[in-house]
Order: structure tokens, then sequence, then C-alpha cells
């Protein structure tokens, strides 16, 4: 039976020696290249953990929606197993580039861990340089030196994340975090990475981190991509997601607390401008009482000058009546006047006398008069209040007709009165006048008026005090 089978077996060999042959080596070629593969494995998985190991490539990232704090960096840090911990920014933006937008992933260059390599130019040192993936230049009709623009690709400003939005390549750089063609998947776009940007991490305008590098104690005697090595990173990153809700919670807690504080900050504004309307419009009350006390003043003066108006022309008419009367009696005794000529004469010059005395005596009167008028200046003005805000006192007071302006006294505490500030307008009737706090001041106000270059000082007014609060 087995010689029968086996002869079988070397009459289909005879007959069929191409089928065979070329099965024979199709199975020893699939062998050799299986065997190839298995043998340079090792190799390269050494190859790629000397790499990340050389570039202190990261073994867990940590990222969140809220962003990341110093506080949290020093609670993962904390945790048992981290080695080291370093905060970091990114984001997905478009770039236009030649006129054609494209997905890709912004990053800062970080200090210890994620080192990129560069391949050609200088890494970015300002905040508007930065170094691009050297696989995309390179297949691209870009160069060093030349500008691409960025935007934020939502509704958001791009400004809320980068201080600016064009950028200057200076180099070419390959990331141990990128060792495959694909760059990953966005939310803006087309929806893929097409490349990878680095720049300074002062070309950041954010408040916190948008993720934080993890390096596990150990895990570079550990070979990458082994079972040892996932275990040992697994086992931290265990521990460092069971602070995960105690982080989240204080991160949500800080977010509240400072949006309640901005919030209460504004209700304090609203409520500080309520008052103010509320003080102005009291003032305002005032003002307009004054003002219409003064115009009913004004009213009656004027008023009185009328009357006084047509008394004086009552008594002048009476007096050319006066007037006409003697003038007939002087025409009905002319006979008698001429009779006496020399006793009218005598009389005339004595009238004449006297005449001329009354008219020296009203011109005195009307110098003496118009002295008066031009220094009698004696006028007051009334301090009506001294309001105290924050570390500035506000002085109001009433205006004085026909003033030419103002000079503010002060004291502080019991000292000595001081001239403080001499206003040119006699239109004036407000002032605001700096303190210090915890300081006591007492003020008064004296009205003057200028007349042919000469000062003339009116009485001081009542005082009034005010205290700036520590």
């Amino acid at each position: 039976m087995k010689k029968a089978l086996r002869k079988n077996f070397y009459m289909e060999i005879r007959h069929s020696l191409g089928r065979f042959l070329s099965i024979f080596f199709i199975v020893a070629i699939g062998c050799a290249f299986f065997s190839g593969i298995r043998a340079s494995e090792p190799d390269m998985r050494y190859s790629g953990d000397a790499y990340f190991d050389e570039k202190n490539l990261m073994d867990i990232q940590v990222m969140s929606t809220m962003g990341l704090t110093e506080d949290d960096l020093d609670a993962i840090r904390a945790v048992d197993g981290v080695l080291d911990a370093e905060g970091s920014y990114a984001t997905d933006v478009l770039c236009t580039i030649r006129g054609n937008q494209v997905a890709v992933h912004v990053m800062a260059l970080q200090d210890k861990m994620n080192q990129v390599q560069l391949e050609d130019g200088r890494l970015p040192e300002k905040e508007n340089e930065c170094v691009i993936d050297a696989d995309y230049l390179d297949g691209k009709n870009l160069k060093i030196g030349d500008k691409i623009t960025l935007s934020s690709g939502t509704s958001d400003s791009l400004e809320d994340t980068l201080k600016t939005d064009t950028f200057t390549i200076v180099g070419t750089v390959s990331s141990p975090e990128y060792i495959a063609f694909h760059r990953g998947s966005t939310t803006i776009g087309n929806g893929s990475v097409s490349a990878f940007l680095c720049v300074p991490e002062k070309a950041f305008s954010l408040d916190v981190y948008t993720e934080i590098t993890v390096q596990v104690e150990g895990a570079k005697e550990a070979t990458a991509f082994t079972k040892e090595y996932e275990e040992h990173v697994d086992s931290v990153l265990k521990k460092v997601q069971a602070i995960k809700a105690e982080r989240e919670q204080a991160r949500y807690d800080e977010i509240t607390s400072t949006a309640q504080e901005k919030v209460d900050e504004a209700q304090e504004e609203l409520a500080q401008a309520e008052q103010d309307l509320a003080d102005g419009k009291k003032e305002a009350e005032e003002e307009l009482a004054s003002a219409r006390e003064k115009l009913d003043a004004a009213q009656k003066e004027l008023e009185r000058g009328r009357n006084q108006l047509a008394a004086s022309k009552l008594e002048l008419e009476q007096s050319r009546n006066l007037l006409i009367s003697k003038q007939k009696e002087l025409d009905q005794s002319k006979a008698q006047v001429e009779q006496g000529a020399q006793e009218l004469s005598e009389k005339q010059i004595a009238l004449t006398t006297l005449r001329n005395q009354l008219a020296q005596l009203k011109e005195q009167e009307e110098k003496l008069k118009a002295e008066k008028d031009k220094y009698g200046f004696n006028e007051k003005t009334t301090l009506k209040s001294a309001k105290v805000k924050g570390k500035k006192v506000t002085l109001k007071w009433n205006k004085v007709k026909g003033a030419s302006g103002y000079e503010i006294y002060c004291k502080t505490g019991k000292g000595k009165w001081k001239l403080v500030k001499t206003l040119n307008k006699g239109s004036k009737a407000s002032y605001k006048l700096k303190g210090k706090a915890g300081k006591k001041y007492t003020y008064k106000v004296r009205v003057f008026q200028k007349v042919e270059n000469k000062v003339i000082y009116g009485q001081y007014s009542n005082t009034k005090s005010a205290k700036i609060k520590k």
C-alpha cells in the first residue's frame, strides 16, 4: 500500500514537473520572506525604541476640553510611577498655502519631551516663526523663508489661541510623534490633518495648557511596542486616570469661581453706575432749583427797577409841571422883578452861586456813586457740599453774579488754612481735589472780582469737611 502510494507520488511529479517546481519555489520564497521579516522585526523595534528614547518621547498624553492648569501638572507629577510631566500647547487650524487651505496641527516646542529632529534650517526663536513637517514640505512648492497664513477654521477668533496668524518658515523637522505617513484627523477642514507645525511656546496666547505629556519611571528600560512596555505604562495610566474625576471637579470649580467673580464685579459696577446716576439726578435737581431761585430773584429785581423808573418819570413830570407853574409866576412877577432889579440881581447872584455849589455836590455824589459801583464788591458764596469718591473730593458752591473767579482754601485736620486752587472762571461752580487715604480735610471758598487790573475779594464762604477712607 505504501509502495503504491509512493510510486503514484513520484509518477505525478514526473508527469507535472513544471507545476511541482513552481509550487516549490513559491513556498520557498514565502518562507524566506517570512523568515526575513521575523528576523528584522526585533531590529526595527530596537531602532524605534532607541529613537524614541533619544527624543524623550512621552509615554502618556493627558488632554482636557477645559484646559489643564499648573495644579493639574503638579497632581500628575505626584502620581506614583510618574517620572516627569510637562505642560504644552497645541491646536488644529487651517493653513493657507498659495491660495489653498489645508488642516495642520500646530504644537509648541517642548523643553524636555517630544524633541523634534531638525532636518534643515534652524528652530524658531520669534513669535512669528515656525518649522514645518519635513515630509510635507518635500511634496509642496514651499521653501524656507516663505510665509504662511493661519485661520481658526471655526467661528472662534484665532487670537484666542495664537498671538499672530502669519508665520515665517525657518526650518523643517521630523517628530517622534509622527512616525507614519498619517498625521491624524480633525474637526475642521476636510477632517484630515495634512502636516504639523512647531512654534515657540510664547506664540500661544492661552492661559492654560491644552495637554500634558508624561514619562513613566522605568519605561525607557523596556522596549517600545512590547507587552512588557504596554503593561508597565498601563499600570501608571490607571493611576493617572484615578485622579481624573478629582481634577475635573477642581478645574470646573475654578472656572465657575472665575466666572462668578466676573459676574460679581459686573454687578458691583452696575450698582455703582445706578448710584452715580441717582446722585447726578439729585445734583441736577438741586442746581435747577437754585437756578429757578436766581431767576425769580432777577425777575423781582427787574420789576423793582421798572417801578423805580416809573417813579422817576413821575417825579420828572411833576418837576416839569412845577417849573411851568413857576415860570408863570415869574412872568406875572416880571413887573415886580423889574422894580426890584437891584434886589433881584443880588438874589440872582446868590442863586447862581447856590446852583454852582449844588452842581458841584451832584458831581461829587455821582463820582462817589461810581467809585462805590466800581470797587464796592463784597459778595459771598455758599459752599454746598464736599463729597468723597475714592481718593477725590468734589466741592460744589453757588455761583456769584459778577464774579471773575474763586479761591479754594483747605486745611488738614487742625492745621493752617492753605490756598490750594485759584479758578479764573466766574461760571465755575465745582472742582475735584485729590486727597490721601485716612486724612480729614476742611474746605472754604472765597469769590473775587477783577476791575482795571485790580483784584477785589469778597467774603469767605461757610466751611465743609470730608474724610477719605483708608
